[in-house]
């Protein structure tokens, strides 16, 4: 019963933190730099993906992918002009 109840709250956190992101992927004037996304971009998978995939927790396995990919968008649409694939100023 605790482990239901934790797994949905795990989800209803990746659903918020989904929501976030998305509003801020959708927003044209928003700009995050990619030095700050690329860390979420390469980490995702091994920091949130593959526990959950391990303790079989297939909702927030779902989440947790939705939620990369909005890292990703926000890593190719958000980032400032002047900044390379690396965050660096170019």
């Amino acid at each position: 019963m605790m482990a239901a109840v934790a797994h949905g709250l795990l989800t209803i956190g990746g659903g918020i933190g989904l929501y976030t992101k998305a509003r801020e992927l959708i927003d044209g004037s928003t700009a995050w730099t990619r030095r700050s996304s690329i860390v979420n971009v390469v980490a995702w998978p091994f920091t949130a993906l593959l526990p959950m995939i391990i303790l079989e927790l297939w909702f927030s396995t779902a989440m947790a992918a939705a939620n990369m990919a909005t890292w990703i968008g926000i890593y190719l649409y958000r980032a400032p002009e002047h900044e390379d694939w690396r965050g660096r100023s170019v």
